[in-house]
C-alpha cells in the first residue's frame, strides 16, 4: 500500500456537506436545519433570501416554519401517492435530491431520513423481504 499526501491547493474536487442533526423532539432539529441550510445557500451563491430546499416526510410539518424561512422551496414526502403506496425506498430518495438539484439549490434540508432506514419501502423493509426469501428457499 503507497500512502500519498497531497496539496490541499491541488485539489479541485467540488465537496458538499452532510449534516445530521439528532435530539428528542420539540429541541429545535428543524429549526437548526433550516438556518444552516439557509446560511449555505447565501454562503455560496452570495444572495440573500437564496432558497433551500426541504423534503419533508412528517406530515408537512416543516411549513410551520414558512413565515420564518419564505425561501423554502417544500416537497411533502408522503408514503402514499395517488392512492398507491410507495413508501421511502433508496430510488425514491435519489430522485427526490436529483430534482432538488435540478431546481437549482444549493441545501438540501431531508425531514426525516429516518423514514429511509425504518419508514414503509426503507432499508428494514428491504432488510425483511431479502430475509424472507433467503429463508424460504425461493
Amino acid at each position: 500500500m503507497s500512502i500519498t499526501f497531497r496539496k490541499v491547493t491541488e485539489i479541485s474536487t467540488p465537496l458538499s456537506i452532510s449534516l445530521g442533526i439528532s435530539g428528542a423532539s420539540g429541541t429545535g432539529k428543524t429549526f437548526s436545519a433550516f438556518r444552516v441550510a439557509r446560511g449555505i445557500a447565501e454562503g455560496l451563491t452570495g444572495d440573500k433570501g437564496a432558497p433551500f430546499a426541504v423534503v419533508d416526510t412528517e406530515a408537512e410539518r416543516a411549513l410551520h416554519y414558512a413565515e420564518d424561512f419564505p425561501e423554502m422551496l417544500h416537497f411533502n414526502m408522503e408514503a402514499v401517492e395517488g392512492g398507491k403506496a410507495v413508501g421511502f425506498p433508496p430510488d425514491r430518495w435519489i430522485e427526490v435530491i436529483d430534482a432538488a438539484e435540478k431546481a437549482g439549490v444549493t441545501a438540501v434540508v431531508i425531514d426525516s431520513f429516518s423514514h429511509a432506514w425504518e419508514g414503509m419501502g426503507g432499508v428494514l423493509d428491504m432488510h425483511s423481504l431479502t430475509l424472507d426469501k433467503l429463508t424460504r428457499g425461493n
